[in-house]
């Protein structure tokens, strides 16, 4: 499907003039409020080009292009609003660019340079990129990189691979590490605190049947202090809940 982009004024209700025509699912703002960053697909609906345009301007930059057609490519914005991303990925590969929000017009930069095999995925917190990938762990793991320096010279393991549980998602908000985990036969939701303190260890999220299942949500505000999902078991039927990072309990919503 292909999208047509206009523009409403909030303070006034205007409409605006400016019409994107032919535009795939991604669609990003930059944080000056007037550049718009958005996606288009080749004739196969493969999304592989990204573009930037202005508010007010008629022309289009080009300022991320995919062309292997093995890839797919995505644009979004980390959770703390500090950068665009853009994701090329494949089956088995991924690779990650990123452009500072606040610069829409400097040059895009390549996160780790892709590698046959290996994924991942990446979100901001303070300086530095977090990034999910099965680099060296099959199973996933959760690295580290300096925003001044991201390459693979100069990361630290947060979350080292584990043998027996896989790590599926991550969820980073400003205080907490969110991972969502498969093992011990069963589904895991594990917290680690980002910040020092008594309460600094990780710990899992206590569900009160052993056989169950969930569901996460979309956790998208970076200052939350707690993370939603939809819990179910043979017995308890779905139940979104959020869960507070900080005192540990559980609301039905």
């Amino acid at each position: 499907e292909w999208y047509t982009v206009r523009v409403k004024d909030l303070r006034t209700g205007t409409i605006l003039p400016d019409q994107i025509d032919s535009v795939s699912y991604g669609l990003e703002w930059a944080a000056d409020n007037r550049t718009l960053f958005f996606t288009r697909d080749n004739p196969a609906h493969r999304p592989d080009r990204i573009f930037r345009r202005a508010l007010g301007a008629t022309a289009e930059t080009l300022v991320v292009s995919e062309p292997d057609s093995l890839y797919f490519l995505g644009l979004r914005k980390t959770k703390d609003r500090a950068y665009l991303l853009a994701q090329s990925f494949s089956f088995t590969t991924g690779e990650v660019r990123y452009l500072p929000a606040a610069q829409p017009t400097a040059p895009w930069r390549v996160l780790l340079p892709r590698r046959e095999g290996t994924e991942y995925s990446a979100e901001h917190h303070g300086g530095d990129f977090l990034v999910l990938t099965n680099d060296g762990a099959v199973n996933f793991k959760v690295v580290r990189l300096p925003g001044a320096n991201p390459d693979r010279a100069h990361w630290t393991e947060l979350v080292p691979a584990s043998d027996s549980a896989l790590i599926q998602g991550m969820d980073v908000f400003e205080h907490h590490l969110v991972l969502y985990r498969r093992g011990d036969a069963r589904e895991q939701i594990r917290v680690l605190p980002l910040a020092g303190g008594a309460n600094a260890a990780a710990y899992d999220v206590d569900f009160p049947e052993v056989v169950h299942d969930y569901e996460r949500a979309n956790n998208p505000e970076f200052h939350s202090r707690t993370v939603r999902f939809t819990y179910s078991s043979p017995r308890t039927p779905p139940t979104v809940y959020d869960y507070d990072l900080i005192t540990r309990k559980r609301t039905v919503r």
